[in-house]
């Protein structure tokens, strides 16, 4: 059976985290907190329970949230839980669970936004230097 896909609206926190893998794979990670809000008796809003989701992107989306997704903005995320596993340095096995995106998009509840269609060469280019630029920086910090 196969794990349910999961929809979350929620505020950005922070800055989106760019971490591309040796391999040149692109990462992005996002913290997202989504607050339950609701009206009191006296009409008043408030602030009800928070949930705060980190949710992980890779290769095109990942690219396209770094672009266009920043600290504050409200989004609506989807994807799905994922547990991954692994082997750290001191060989012992590892685990940890991850919300793995399939979709990043500006809420358009409060704002508006342009929407701009980018043609696959385009982002596999940009892709490239951008990885270059990181691998350069991170050799010339070491």
């Amino acid at each position: 059976m196969g794990v349910p896909f999961m929809t979350v609206t929620g505020r950005v926190m922070g800055a989106v985290v760019w971490k591309p893998t040796p391999a040149g794979l692109p990462i992005v990670t996002i913290k997202i907190k989504a607050v339950d809000r609701y009206e009191d008796e006296e009409g008043v809003w408030q602030d009800g329970a928070e949930y705060v989701v980190i949710a992980t992107a890779y290769k095109d989306l990942a690219v396209h949230i770094r672009e266009s997704i920043h600290a504050g903005d409200m989004v609506i995320v989807q994807g799905r839980w994922e547990t991954q596993s692994w082997i750290d340095r001191q060989d012992r096995r590892r685990e940890q669970d991850m919300f793995i995106l399939s979709d990043c998009g500006p809420s358009l509840k409060f704002a508006r936004r342009r929407h701009e269609h980018v043609v696959r060469a385009e982002i596999e280019a940009e892709l490239r230097v951008m990885i270059r630029a990181e691998l350069q920086a991170e050799m010339n910090g070491r």
